[in-house]
């Protein structure tokens, strides 16, 4: 509790089909994937990848097969020690 789980991935993200709930902030530069498997697949937190593949096959009349629950405290966690790009530009005269 109180704490901000981050992971950076060059790469894909593999979420295995037993998997039913992870918190965190995930960041892929390719591929988030959940694999197939049964119950519903809960994520507490924030997903940034280039391509997203969900493949539960949980059926339920009263669940989903995901529950994305949008947690932005992730990212603003991170401000502090993700740093700022500062160019400073300066003409120099013959």
């Amino acid at each position: 509790a109180g704490n901000t789980v981050v992971f950076v991935v060059n790469g894909n993200i593999n979420v295995k089909g037993t998997v039913r709930e992870i918190p965190g902030f995930y960041i892929s530069s390719q591929t988030f994937s959940v694999a197939s498997g049964p119950g519903q697949f809960t994520l507490k937190g924030m997903i940034y990848a280039d391509t997203l593949s969900f493949n539960r096959t949980f059926h339920s009349f009263t669940l989903p097969a995901y529950e994305l629950i949008y947690q932005p405290h992730y990212a603003v966690t991170l401000l502090p020690y993700l740093g700022r790009n500062e160019v400073n530009w300066q003409e120099v005269g013959p």
